[in-house]
């Protein structure tokens, strides 16, 4: 509570942190918030900044090396919500800029830029993982996974499956529930 009040680790530093007051226009008691601070764990403020500088280092390494994508874009997060929204619906790249208003080129360079996939591979992704969910959570046959996670057909669902899990459908239900 204190950590999330303050916003730090309690440290050598910050034994004086309650000096400045800074809860007083939350509603909470200043002398039991004083009383949980002094109860945290003492941390070294330089191993601290280490685990900091270690973690921003990680951070840059995982986006540099694209292992991570960052992204702010607003239609590529819009475009995202449509997919996910409408998996079991017709979800080709004229659906999808029809429906979010853009175009097919600015579409396919923003799927490239920041995710890393087409537009087709990232749809077939959603809806292998909403096939998956069903799989596990359901008795429906791989016709009716397949109808609702919006595959053409069963064999071109299977086909998907396989290609992207290493295992076709039933396989990997099999092996689900032979896991548990």
């Amino acid at each position: 509570v204190a950590y999330l009040a303050i916003g730090r680790f309690r440290t050598e530093e910050s034994l004086d942190a309650f000096s400045t007051n800074p809860i007083a226009d939350l509603p909470l008691n200043g002398e039991q918030m004083r009383g949980y601070y002094s109860e945290l764990d003492l941390f070294d403020e330089e191993r601290v900044q280490s685990v900091i500088a270690l973690a921003e280092m990680l951070a840059e390494y995982l986006i540099n090396s694209k292992i991570i994508k960052i992204t702010n874009n607003e239609v590529l997060e819009e475009i995202e919500r449509y997919i996910d929204e409408n998996l079991s619906g017709d979800l080709s790249l004229e659906a999808i800029t029809r429906e979010n208003h853009i175009s097919k080129s600015a579409v396919y360079r923003m799927f490239k830029e920041h995710l890393g996939n087409t537009v087709s591979e990232y749809v077939a992704l959603k809806r292998v993982e909403a096939a998956v969910q069903l799989l596990m959570k359901t008795d429906l046959s791989v016709e009716e996974i397949s109808e609702q996670c919006g595959f053409g057909s069963a064999p071109y669902f299977v086909s998907v499956f396989k290609r992207l899990k290493g295992l076709t459908p039933l396989q990997f239900r099999k092996q689900k529930f032979l896991a548990v």
